[in-house]
């Protein structure tokens, strides 16, 4: 089953962290100590996006990360093939099937609709911007509110 591994994960924080503060240079244990993560693995995904071009690294004594571009022009595709390849449904979809399909490939009857279904889901993944992400309406305040105290407020 496709899942966003915990550098996906990390990877989504950072982006919409160094999103809302635009303009500025944030350190990455400014970015673990806010969000209570790992900083080794934040460091490894920090250089994984600085190196798939998402972000920027800044050296110095103030230096850090910041965005490369706007969470506007980042989709959530993007993220997810910087940090953990391209997703793939199956191992028998996507550009680069593996090359040990499974034991039934040969007469497969769910092979053609898996690969539709993969082919949504890409372009589902690459409509999404990261900007969307940082938007919170009405409705997801109300959800937030229930799962921080357990009762509606």
């Amino acid at each position: 089953m496709l899942s966003l591994n915990k550098k996906t994960d990390y990877g989504l924080i950072a982006l919409c962290c160094l999103g809302s503060r635009e303009d500025e240079v944030v350190s990455a244990n400014t970015i673990a100590r806010t969000y209570g993560m790992r900083s080794g693995l934040l460091m490894n995904v920090l250089k994984d996006l600085n190196r798939s071009g998402l972000i920027n690294s800044v050296r110095g004594s103030q230096g850090g990360y910041r965005l490369a571009r706007p969470l506007e022009n980042i989709t959530l595709a993007q993220l997810i093939e910087a940090l953990q390849g391209p997703p793939r449904l199956v191992p028998c979809a996507g550009e680069k099937a593996t090359n040990q399909p499974c034991d039934l490939a040969e007469h497969c009857p769910v092979s053609s609709p898996v690969r539709k279904v993969h082919l949504k889901l890409i372009d589902f993944f690459h409509n999404i911007k990261l900007a969307e992400l940082l938007e919170v309406g009405p409705a997801e305040t109300n959800t937030m509110a229930i799962g921080q105290s357990g009762d509606r407020k």
